[in-house]
């Protein structure tokens, strides 16, 4: 898998300034499958890797709560982070992957922001906390 990748219509929107990751609703989702190659950064929308969410009874997409946005004059970096997330006692699917996107009106019009590869953690009916790497969800150079 990518690790992490941003997807092409996060960095448009960024761009044009229809995105503000800090103040705008952004969600979360697991990912278990690939079948849909969910770290292609040419997906769009939610419906494009759906197919790959976590199917788990107990399973809710979550919010983000505490979100971040930092120059970061070390790294030369603008920097977007948030809090771990706890997705709550999950059972029976092996978590690969978290993707962030902004949920519009349904998952054919919630575009994806970025793809993030986690430690393969199969679920066993205890609580999962998905953690982000160090750096962060959003990284502009």
């Amino acid at each position: 898998m990518a690790g992490s990748i941003g997807y092409n219509i996060a960095k448009t929107k960024m761009g044009t300034g229809l995105f503000d990751p800090v103040n705008d609703v952004v969600h979360v989702m697991a990912i278990t499958g690939t079948t849909t190659t969910p770290d292609d950064p040419d997906h769009t929308f939610v419906a494009d890797i759906v197919a790959d969410e976590m199917t788990d009874g107990s399973y809710a997409r979550e919010v983000t709560a505490t979100k971040t946005g930092f120059q970061n004059d070390v790294t030369n970096k603008w920097e977007f982070d948030v809090a771990n997330l706890t997705f709550g006692n999950l059972d029976n699917e092996t978590v690969i992957a978290l993707v962030f996107f902004v949920f519009v009106t349904n998952d054919a019009d919630s575009w994806l922001i970025s793809y993030h590869d986690v430690a393969d953690v199969p679920t066993d009916g205890s609580g999962y906390t998905g953690t982000i790497g160090p750096n962060g969800v959003i990284n502009i150079t």
